[in-house]
């Protein structure tokens, strides 16, 4: 988590396998502190633990329109390795 007077500004979850790999789950900040820099702070540091952890291969994910978080990935040296597609049904009434 990163703080701003005290109060949760944005943060990141992790997920780990327990051996070596580590997933980063979600990263967000606060609309009020947005472009400040402090997602790419947070998901570093979150970064920086797990490799102090032991754990060697780094995973995220991403929504192709979020532009900003492709951005801060992309500056951590996250590359892209897949794509997924989801779809939607609308399903009729009875």
């Amino acid at each position: 988590m990163v703080l701003v007077e005290g109060e949760v500004a944005a943060y990141s979850v992790a997920q780990v396998d327990g051996r070596d790999r580590y997933w980063s789950g979600m990263t967000g900040t606060r609309r009020a502190h947005r472009g400040r820099g402090l997602a790419r702070l947070a998901k570093t540091e979150a970064l920086r633990r797990a490799r102090d952890r032991g754990y060697r291969h780094a995973f995220t994910g991403n929504d192709a329109d979020n532009q900003p978080m492709l951005a801060v990935n992309e500056r951590l040296g996250y590359r892209p390795a897949g794509s997924e597609w989801r779809y939607t049904k609308r399903l009729p009434s009875h």
